[in-house]
């Protein structure tokens, strides 16, 4: 197994050498990674910074020629609001290109969520940032809309 250190000490790698029926766990586990990011509507990009990994390390794990830290294998579960087991679990599901009203609001309600997740780790000085973006964001948009309102 080709052996690197995580950020926590612990080993992560390959699994070339260690059979097949774990190899096929790993190939799995990054299948439902992947499906379960794309059902979220995050790019490999946004979910990695989510995670606090790199995407290309995501890349490695959704293809499944990586294996995640115990750590991080909490984080991509927690994030997904998946039990470990059932990532584990091999499934058929396909992404849908076409997703219907309700699975529309699902997607932005898990989104409303780790947005929620994320602005309650922020000080004081972070969130009054926040706030101040967000009102300029809204003044454009006013201006956007009352233009083309003809107002």
């Amino acid at each position: 197994m080709s052996e690197n250190k995580s950020p926590n000490g612990l080993k992560t790698g390959t699994h070339n050498d260690l059979g097949s029926d774990y190899a096929e766990k790993c190939t799995i586990f990054g299948r439902n990674v992947r499906l379960a990011r794309k059902e979220m509507g995050f790019t490999t990009v946004a979910a990695a910074g989510f995670l606090g990994i790199s995407p290309a390390y995501l890349g490695l794990i959704e293809r499944g020629e990586r294996t995640p830290s115990v750590e991080t294998l909490f984080k991509i579960c927690d994030f997904f609001e998946k039990s470990i087991d059932s990532m584990l679990i091999h499934t058929d599901i396909k992404p849908s290109k076409a997703l219907e009203a309700s699975q529309l609001e699902s997607k932005t309600a898990r989104k409303q969520m780790v947005a929620f997740r994320m602005i309650k780790t922020l000080d004081i000085n972070e969130l009054d940032y926040l706030v101040n973006v967000m009102k300029g964001i809204k003044t454009l948009e006013q201006k956007k809309a009352d233009a083309n309102a003809g107002i």
